[in-house]
């Protein structure tokens, strides 16, 4: 079974400035900006789809 969570832009970005506050070793910071990107990059279910990804 596969899950496709879609939480909004805001609850990311919120998660997103906890994570940049304590990155651990080796981790870069992800900015506001590159998250608006990289989420216009992610395919969100179509209404076809949603029975394979909810129940």
């Amino acid at each position: 079974m596969l899950y496709a969570l879609d939480p909004p832009m805001d609850e990311l970005w919120r998660r997103l400035e906890f994570r940049n506050a304590s990155l651990p070793p080796h981790t870069f910071p992800i900015t506001r900006e590159e998250l608006e990107l990289w989420s216009t990059w992610f395919e969100r279910p179509t209404l076809d789809e949603h029975p394979i990804f909810i129940q």
